[in-house]
């Protein structure tokens, strides 16, 4: 089910700041690479809820073809995909944009998982690739929070050296 890739990459990411500005970008920034480490070893100790923490019952996941994934079937599917890796040869996380309107920001990352799996006995590598987008809202401690509503735009699964997975 490569449409829930963006579960799988786990990156539910809140960022701490004190002003919504362009100078709030290295927080959101530190955050979401931090949620990249987080995200690895989720998926190296296969521990889908450490993705996305005691939010699962919250979180959203709209999928590119229009549907809606609840925080508890977002876990599930994750863990079934983690429960096949055999090993996670590299999680990578690009900012693609941060936006800011007010005290909202809306930051759209491209990640990029690249694990062995066994298929049929065959250990073969699948490359996901997943681009989203996801708003985050400034508290009014200072602290942005993640809205739980993560929206995939792209979503692609490949074998290293074949089809589409």
């Amino acid at each position: 089910m490569k449409t829930f890739s963006a579960l799988a990459l786990g990156l539910l990411v809140v960022a701490c700041s004190s002003t919504g500005s362009l100078g709030d970008r290295p927080a959101i920034s530190d955050a979401v690479y931090k949620q990249a480490g987080i995200a690895r070893s989720a998926w190296e100790l296969k521990d889908a809820r450490m993705l996305v923490g005691s939010q699962s019952e919250a979180v959203v996941v709209k999928t590119t073809d229009g549907k809606s994934l609840s925080g508890s079937d977002l876990v599930s599917d994750v863990q079934r995909k983690m429960d096949a890796t055999k090993q996670v040869k590299g999680l990578s996380v690009h900012i693609d944009s941060v936006t800011f309107n007010g005290n909202i920001a809306t930051v759209v990352t491209t990640q990029k998982l690249t694990r062995v799996v066994s298929e049929n006995g065959v250990d073969r590598t699948q490359i996901t690739t997943v681009q989203q987008r996801q708003q985050y809202k400034k508290a009014a401690n200072g602290e942005w929070q993640a809205d739980n509503t993560i929206e995939q735009l792209t979503a692609n699964a490949e074998w290293a050296a074949g089809p589409k997975a």
